[in-house]
């Protein structure tokens, strides 16, 4: 079943005259503290108000001044037909309230699975002209490809980390560089604020090592260890939690955060949704339990194949000599590739 986007950016239109009358006036209730009493004002409508009230047959998604229209249907043509007449609604919104929609902005997408149909593109129209398709388009930062792989979208993502932990290295030096908690906090403000953006999009992606390289990457920075350190000792050196567990935790919050609030429209998609069809899309309803991050991360540590991992008793909590200065000893196992002692 294909499904469809539009992004589409507004532009105001500049004017010293806006209409502020609007027939079926909306009243807010106001309680004013302390005095037991309900006092009732007009409320003129927001942007995001009057585009929510738009009678149209796809969802609506607002986001400042972006809006995206989705829809979900078996053909293509359906879907040309009903955005199209939505597009026109959202125009004539648009002109009554002195705005112009951006033509030149405003992009189509398709997704689906079907690869005999991946060069297809809809024919969808706003005033009069054809809105244009773009097979990557990106919303909130995020690059969106036709299967919703983010094989586009992580790549990028990791070009960005590389870049940062090369200026992230200078101050990783052998003889001067600065302290492990200096590096750690450095890390979090420049490489892991990258990598944690939208990680519950793209959690359970294919392409999830391509991050997961340029953090180990960091993570070797910061606890000293070099290349042939076994990946399952860098979190418990370094006091940050493993990339898989990060992301996990993202999306339990997210989940949370929308369990609390039923009135939210995607609260009937997360946990309303029909019964899944493809079980290889591994989307966000395969697994929704809730998991508890520390003693996950313990329980990782106990079962891993680590030479003398019984050196280290909770991997959670920093380790002696977190601070220790530079140097080049070498110590003994398990964490013989150590630049510096523990």
């Amino acid at each position: 079943m294909p499904a469809f986007l539009v992004h589409s950016d507004s532009e105001t239109v500049h004017s010293c005259c806006y209409k502020t009358t609007i027939s079926g006036s909306i009243w807010e209730t106001i309680s004013v503290p302390g005095e037991g009493r309900q006092t009732v004002y007009p409320r003129a409508l927001s942007c995001s108000d009057t585009v929510k009230r738009t009678v149209t047959c796809s969802c609506r998604f607002i986001y400042a001044d972006d809006i995206c229209c989705a829809l979900q249907a078996e053909t293509f043509f359906e879907i040309e037909c009903t955005l199209t007449a939505d597009l026109a609604h959202l125009a004539k919104y648009c002109q009554l309230w002195c705005q112009k929609p951006s033509t030149s902005k405003t992009v189509t997408n398709v997704f689906h699975l079907q690869n005999n149909r991946s060069r297809c593109e809809l024919n969808v129209h706003m005033n009069g002209q054809r809105l244009k398709h773009d097979p990557y388009p990106m919303y909130l930062g995020v690059t969106l490809d036709r299967t919703l792989s983010y094989r586009e979208h992580l790549p990028r993502s990791a070009a960005k980390l590389k870049s940062r932990n090369n200026l992230f290295a200078k101050l990783a030096g052998t003889s001067w560089g600065a302290s492990t908690t200096t590096l750690r906090t450095s890390a979090l403000a420049v490489c892991y604020s990258v990598a944690e953006h939208c990680y519950p999009a793209w959690a359970r992606s294919s392409y999830t090592y391509l991050i997961d390289t340029q953090l180990h990457s960091a993570v070797r920075l910061i606890s000293g260890c070099l290349q042939p350190t076994q990946l399952s000792c860098l979190p418990a050196l370094s006091n940050l939690a493993p990339p898989s567990l990060c992301r996990k935790a993202a999306t339990n919050n997210m989940l949370q955060i929308i369990e609390a609030h039923p009135n939210w429209p995607v609260y009937a998609d997360i946990f309303e949704h029909p019964p899944p069809r493809l079980a290889s899309r591994r989307s966000v309803l395969s697994d929704m339990t809730s998991v508890d991050t520390i003693m996950q991360w313990r329980e990782d540590w106990s079962s891993a194949s680590v030479v003398s991992h019984t050196i280290v008793t909770d991997s959670t909590i920093r380790q002696p000599g977190f601070d220790s200065p530079w140097s080049y000893m070498v110590c003994d196992e398990p964490f013989s590739h150590r630049s510096r002692p523990m």
